[in-house]
């Protein structure tokens, strides 16, 4: 009977493993093969004995079988197998004072549960980090001209602006009001303030030499609510760092809803910009 629940802890502790290393690196596993490879490492832990040698052979058969032979993956899911492991062994070390004398059953099922809300923490932190590290790579300081101002701008290309000003095809980005505000002439300050989304085609606020460099578009909302917006004609964009460029000739909305803009930026980018 002992050697049943050892099997069985151990099963399930390399089944919560190997299911974390296989969503952290996107390896899409079937849970099928993961439990027969989680079943197959406690075997020989069992069988074999617990001692160095046993669990590292144990652990190599293991992550081969669900990973397979690849040697570039399998080193990839073993390393975070063995972030996961350390991890998830501490974590039930440091409960360790509540299993004291607890039955058989409620070891397990206790043990499983700290061991996957561990787990799923790290996956989350984890994934939030990745994120944040992808973001951070997609975020340039920028410079845009515009009726012979210059504003320095920090800029994320965001792959989920697509939007374009439909006569031209040329790219819309995003601004945030904050950002140009302060520095902004009276003359254009008052014109936006003035001019109203519910008449969005009367432009007569806006100076006659200004009124050519923009346009009126209609776009959806995050909400998928359709708004109107005016949107500039910038003279020049330039993007700063080791590969600077130019950002293609486009057009600039101004907006109020900047709560969201992830990395602190002032300007949420069109896709396009990548392309460039």
């Amino acid at each position: 009977m002992y050697g049943e629940v050892i099997l069985a802890l151990n099963t399930i502790f390399n089944y919560i493993v190997l299911s974390f290393s296989s969503k952290i690196g996107a390896l899409q596993v079937s849970r099928k093969r993961l439990l027969l490879s989680a079943l197959i490492g406690a075997c020989v832990v069992v069988f074999i004995g617990q001692s160095v040698i046993p669990m590292i052979f144990a652990f190599v058969v293991m992550t081969i079988s669900a990973f397979g032979f690849h040697f570039m993956k399998w080193l990839k899911s073993a390393v975070i197998c063995i972030v996961a492991s350390l991890f998830a062994g501490g974590l039930l070390t440091a409960f360790e004072p509540l299993f004291f004398k607890m039955p058989t059953v409620y070891f397990a099922s206790t043990s499983s549960i700290i061991a996957v809300a561990g787990l799923v923490l790290l996956q989350n932190r984890w994934t939030v980090s990745k994120q944040q590290s992808l973001e951070r790579g997609l975020v340039f300081d920028t410079t845009m001209t515009f009726q012979g101002q210059s504003w320095q701008l920090r800029g994320f290309i965001d792959t989920g602006n697509s939007c374009i000003e439909p006569l031209t095809g040329r790219a819309v980005h995003f601004i945030a009001w904050s950002a140009l505000e302060d520095r902004m002439v009276d003359v254009l300050k008052t014109a936006l303030q003035s001019w109203q989304s519910s008449n969005p085609y009367k432009l007569s606020m806006f100076p006659k030499e200004l009124q050519s460099k923009l346009t009126v578009i209609r776009f959806s909302t995050v909400q998928e609510k359709a708004v109107y917006g005016i949107a500039f004609r910038f003279d020049q964009w330039e993007v700063h760092g080791e590969d600077g460029f130019y950002i293609a000739p486009g057009f600039f909305v101004l907006t109020r809803e900047s709560d969201h803009f992830p990395q602190q930026v002032d300007v949420i980018l069109n896709v396009s910009t990548l392309c460039q």
